[in-house]
């Protein structure tokens, strides 16, 4: 048994003679599951989490049955003025849920936790718990909330039931819940708007378009409006609020700007290796012979027969299913472009050193006229231009100066791609690519030198491509598998976010858009989740519809007999909440 030394009298002389654990769950962890369960009501509250590993009903016999949570020991007022919106009755995250993880993540919890199996009350006992916890005598002023996990198994039984104490307007106040469920089709949810309400019910829906298990990322569309009969189908769709949630699964090989993603990957191999000096090998797919493959295009050069070259041969899976993005690859590569596809695919940091001294030397001889783009600032097209006018001062190629060569070379390589796709596509201009560039270049200082200066500065540029990648997957998923989205305001919501943000390639991004843009996705979509709540004398009824359901609160097994034949009338399952505000005594 554990329990906590914070754990009021009323539930220690419960808990005393019996196999139960009663826990005092920690949610200053904002990753517990918990806390984001219940949302608002938990930012300052002790939450007690009654689970029994090892249960025996004949231990708990002489509970008094005549207490139950429906009669406390003093009349309840009921308190109107309190809206319960935001309450703990919100489910998003009920398939999160999990005993086991909350017992074995709490102070109070041992180890010996870890191992029990059972984490399910029984109806009957739940409720007298929380009869000896709402009869039971004030302690300070802390509002404290205990729940029980109950019959998880039994779709028909109450599956969740708890309550709250706390000191409003110097009352001591109980909040009452409960979570009931079942199996509803969606033509009958419209019957069961019948509770007795004194205000709109607010409504929300959710629809899948993209699932994050078939390896791209996700995208759900998120509706919510008002309705005053709670009627599921929106009436209004004007009214209504459209959001559209977005994730990705970062450098999947499914995405079509995968090509893109391997060449910042080999990027970030040099640059990695600055630190140490030195790479021995590098990974590469389809390895080249380097010095051969760099006479060729010295003799292209010389002969004029330089033609359009394809920037990357790993293209992502789904590279043809975008509707509007134009992912084509950029003809107009200058030598630096050339010299860093050939230079990628070496197989061996000596080879890629051979290469350089090779450039080098046809440079010095300034036979060959190599063409660099007038914004291309990497070492070597600088390079390039002074050997024009015969005043190039070639340094060694020792030390890490190889690899901040090459670095540079891919960075300018993927920075003109990316600056392609967003301009070819008119997703932001000149001046707003620039200014993103300049918020996200590290502050230097005046005593670092040359090389510490740019090797500073590509670390800065690798991390806003990085974000600008980010960018890029996120929009391709949204153009592939929705219509009429706002690709330039996506664009510029990431760009604005990731200004003064760093990476963060599991968030999800969120989207408003308009009722015109979210249309079809509801027409072709079926609906994913439902919620109906509202708020009529002190009760908060909540009701949630999920086409999955929650493996905390039963077998999985139970999700695969659900019946989704039929996209008109799907069959879901179907959690109830009810929450119950009373005064009980003045303090």
């Amino acid at each position: 048994m554990s329990v906590s030394k914070n754990i009021p009298r009323s539930l220690q002389d419960i808990v005393s003679n019996n196999e139960i654990n009663i826990d005092l769950v920690d949610f200053s962890h904002e990753d517990n599951c918990l806390s984001t369960f219940l949302g608002q009501e938990t930012s300052q509250k002790n939450v007690y989490l009654v689970c029994p590993p090892t249960f025996i009903e004949d231990n708990v016999s002489d509970m008094n049955e005549s207490k139950t949570i429906d009669s406390p020991k003093c009349q309840p007022e009921v308190f109107e003025e309190t809206n319960m919106m935001g309450s703990p009755l919100r489910l998003e995250t009920i398939a999160n849920l999990s005993v086991s993880d909350l017992t074995s993540s709490s102070p109070a919890a041992n180890s010996d936790n870890k191992k029990k199996k059972s984490n399910t009350l029984s109806l009957p006992v739940a409720r007298k718990l929380l009869s000896k916890f709402l009869t039971g005598s004030t302690f300070g002023t802390h509002p404290t909330t205990l729940l029980c996990l109950c019959d998880g198994e039994d779709k028909q039984k109450t599956v969740l039931i708890g309550a709250s104490k706390d000191v409003i307007q110097n009352r001591v106040v109980t909040k009452c819940l409960s979570i009931t469920s079942s199996k509803v089709h969606q033509t009958s949810l419209e019957e069961k708007s019948t509770f007795n309400k004194s205000q709109d019910y607010h409504m929300k829906s959710c629809f899948k378009i993209l699932d994050k298990d078939d390896g791209l990322g996700s995208i759900v569309l998120e509706v919510n409006w008002s309705d005053k009969l709670g009627r599921v189908k929106i009436q209004h769709l004007d009214l209504a609020q459209f959001i559209l949630h977005v994730s990705v699964t970062f450098g999947s090989d499914q995405s079509p700007v995968h090509s893109h993603y391997c060449s910042l990957e080999k990027v970030k191999v040099f640059l990695n290796s600055l630190k140490t000096g030195e790479i021995s090998a590098l990974l590469t797919n389809k390895p080249v012979d380097g010095p051969e493959k760099l006479l060729e295009l010295f003799s292209k050069i010389k002969a004029g027969l330089i033609e359009a070259q394809s920037s990357s041969e790993n293209h992502g899976l789904l590279s043809g299913v975008t509707k509007i993005l134009r992912l084509e690859q950029r003809s107009d590569l200058d030598f630096t472009d050339m010299l860093w596809i050939i230079l990628s695919k070496c197989p061996t940091f000596k080879e890629i050193v051979h290469c350089l001294n090779m450039t080098f030397l046809e440079l010095r001889k300034q036979e060959l006229q190599f063409f660099v783009h007038s914004d291309n600032q990497t070492t070597l097209a600088k390079l390039v231009r002074q050997s024009y006018s015969g005043i190039a001062a070639f340094p060694s190629l020792t030390g890490r100066l190889p690899l901040l060569i090459v670095a540079e070379l891919g960075l300018e390589f993927i920075r003109k791609n990316y600056l392609a796709i967003l301009l070819n596509n008119k997703l932001c201009t000149k001046e707003e690519w620039a200014s993103f560039i300049h918020d996200l270049t590290p502050s230097t200082s005046a005593v670092m030198d040359m090389e510490e200066l740019s090797i500073s500065l590509s670390h800065g540029l690798s991390d806003a491509l990085t974000k600008l990648h980010h960018c890029l997957e996120l929009l391709t998923i949204v153009d592939a598998f929705t219509e009429r989205q706002d690709l330039r305001a996506i664009v510029a919501a990431v760009m604005n976010y990731y200004r003064t943000n760093h990476l963060d390639t599991d968030r999800t991004f969120s989207f408003p858009i308009t009722a015109l843009q979210a249309s079809p996705e509801m027409n072709k979509n079926p609906m994913y989740s439902f919620r109906r709540e509202c708020v009529s004398d002190g009760t908060s009824v909540v009701e949630n519809v999920l086409s999955e359901y929650p493996e905390a609160l039963g077998s999985t097994s139970l999700s695969v007999s659900m019946d989704q034949t039929s996209i008109v009338d799907r069959e879901y399952f179907y959690f109830k909440t009810q929450e119950s505000l009373h005064y009980l005594q003045k303090v």
